[in-house]
């Protein structure tokens, strides 16, 4: 979620899709919806693509807040279901998109501690309070208790942090990867390394999680059978770090694209009807076919991507408008902390998914929440010291 380089807003160029050579001699694609300006290029579709991405993790939230407390046979958690489903892309996008920003560019080691991960960090440690103040006023653990007590529980609940919190000291150890990571980038023949690695990733990071989250005969011994071989380090995020930079940098022919789009269609259909399925099964609810390194998630995350890299880069954009987008852009990483705050506060406002029809009432939650949450991280970002290290 971190963001492009900070380009003067100049002319938009927009740019049929064309192979240029790099200086590793291999083929590119360049200057697909990209503004140019400063010290380089800012692709705008980029940017697009991250405020989907975390309008995508609101609607997420907004369908979760009621998941277990209503029947799985109702209609409305059969809504929250389908939305549930189809915006399981969202974190794992923004990895692709750091790789896509990141893995190409020369940043030293000290620069990427003490920009990128300070501020990281920082805002980790100060949100975990923030929430966790907040959390213990709704729990209505300050009525009537001695401080001690509070702060001891204010303590623990910043430790823990909050449920959303996580994908920060996720996307710390990324970018700690980053430095050993170059050297592949920079090799003559960064192509097919960077496909080993995606195959690996593919094989024991996305294939061997999704048959083994079914159930299968003699499946503890076919698990040790498989886990002889361990290749950890590319089947984790790594690899959605890879492959963010690699769709960015490749190009893909419109028949591969439109196999990723319908693969990824078919994922989305079957991951919101197995969830259903099985959950009338059972009788609770459960997202077993939606966790980040299922087929379905990196199906319809790369989907994701390429559509926007090949799609909706070829939409037309004011000079202005482009200004407005990289500014929004900018805000998202704040507006991804503190959106779940603003949530909790409509649902003690009574405002939610179960509001009014759930079908209505998930987006029109979710875009009241982000609107007031961008309005809030306008706020902090005039505020100094503040706007440089929690948002």
């Amino acid at each position: 979620m971190e963001n492009n380089e900070k380009n003067a807003m100049n002319e938009k160029n927009v740019m049929n899709e064309k192979n240029v050579d790099s200086a590793a001699g291999e083929n590119v694609v360049a200057g697909i919806n990209t503004v140019a300006g400063g010290k380089g290029e800012r692709l705008i579709y980029l940017d697009m693509m991250r405020i989907f991405a975390t309008f995508t993790v609101i609607i997420l939230h907004a369908s979760a807040e009621h998941w277990l407390e209503v029947p799985v046979s109702s209609y409305q958690w059969q809504v929250f279901n389908i939305y549930n489903s189809f915006v399981r892309f969202n974190v794992q996008l923004f990895v692709l998109i750091s790789g896509a920003l990141f893995l190409d560019k020369a940043v030293s080691i000290t620069k990427l501690y003490t920009k990128n991960i300070l501020r990281l960090l920082t805002a980790y440690i100060a949100w975990s309070f923030i929430y966790a103040v907040v959390y213990t006023y709704f729990s209505g653990s300050f009525q009537g208790n001695a401080l001690r007590p509070i702060v001891v529980h204010i303590i623990k609940t910043a430790v823990n942090s909050h449920y959303h919190l996580w994908y920060v000291p996720m996307i710390i150890g990324v970018y700690m990867m980053i430095p050993i990571l170059r050297p592949i980038i920079e090799h003559k023949d960064c192509r097919n390394i960077c496909r080993y690695f995606l195959v690996l990733f593919l094989l024991f990071g996305i294939l061997k999680p999704s048959i083994f989250a079914f159930p299968l005969p003699h499946k503890e011994l076919l698990s040790t059978v498989a886990n002889i071989i361990n290749v950890s380090a590319a089947a984790g995020w790594l690899g959605y770090l890879i492959l963010g930079y690699y769709l960015r940098k490749y190009p893909m022919s419109p028949l591969h694209r439109n196999l990723v789009y319908s693969a990824a269609v078919a994922g989305y259909i079957f991951t919101a009807a197995a969830s259903s399925y099985l959950s009338l099964k059972t009788g609770e609810a459960t997202s077993f076919f939606t966790f980040s390194f299922s087929l379905s998630s990196f199906l319809s995350t790369a989907a994701c991507f390429i559509f926007f890299k090949y799609e909706v880069s070829k939409i037309q954009l004011s000079e202005k408008l482009i200004g407005i987008i990289g500014r929004m852009s900018k805000n998202m990483f704040g507006l991804y902390l503190i959106h779940a705050m603003v949530l909790r506060i409509l649902l003690a406002a009574g405002l939610s998914g179960l509001s009014f029809n759930a079908a209505a009432a998930v987006p029109f939650v979710s875009l009241l929440t982000f609107m007031i949450s961008y309005v809030l991280v306008e706020l902090i970002a005039k505020i100094p010291l503040l706007n440089k290290y929690i948002i």
